[in-house]
């Protein structure tokens, strides 16, 4: 989901600190994976938290700066809905989905052909509508006065990429972490 830029309508950026989420404590009974900052979450009991609505899971030191949306108000959040290009459902391999951010390898899913927006075929009709703008056309608009924004897409980001920032890691074979821009392909990370 574009989490800044262009397409995010600004009066309903207000949705908390939280962005949304609804974190409950929880106990994870196999090896977890901060999605904010992608270290291990480790403990005995109540290691973390899990949004209940979008599974996002972070550690409590993390909760405090979560930037990402959570999917149950990010259909809410985009004021120029783009339509996403959807290939055939098929068996992905290696990515997760972008609305409950579990692992497509199980099961049957479909990727956006223009932006790589990737989701379980069971999620589809969750799936936000913000698919980058091919093309925009204003009347009289002064072309000095132009900005191009980024399109920033959480997770699914190549392998080894490093953020344009602190120039760290910012990819994750174990959760759905960091931000792609789907124009110019920086890479950020959260923290």
């Amino acid at each position: 989901m574009a989490a800044e830029g262009h397409n995010v309508d600004a009066t309903l950026l207000a949705v908390g600190r939280d962005h949304g989420h609804y974190f409950v404590r929880k106990t994870f009974g196999k090896p977890t994976y901060c999605h904010h900052c992608c270290d291990k979450i480790w403990g005995m009991l109540t290691q973390g938290y899990a949004c209940e609505v979008c599974n996002f899971i972070c550690h409590d030191k993390c909760k405090k700066t979560v930037v990402s949306f959570c999917s149950g108000v990010a259909l809410q959040l985009i004021k120029n809905p783009v339509a996403h290009t959807w290939s055939e459902p098929s068996h992905i391999k290696r990515r997760f989905c972008c609305v409950c951010r579990k692992k497509t390898d199980d099961s049957v899913a479909v990727e956006c052909e223009v932006c790589e927006y990737y989701v379980h075929v069971d999620c589809h009709d969750l799936a936000v509508s913000d698919c980058k703008e091919a093309a925009t056309y204003v009347p009289n608009l002064d072309k000095n006065k132009q900005v191009q924004h980024h399109h920033m897409r959480e997770g699914n980001i190549p392998r080894d990429s490093k953020c344009v920032v602190c120039r760290k890691a910012c990819w994750s074979y174990e959760c759905l972490a960091g931000m792609k821009c789907a124009w110019c392909s920086a890479t950020v990370s959260f923290s």
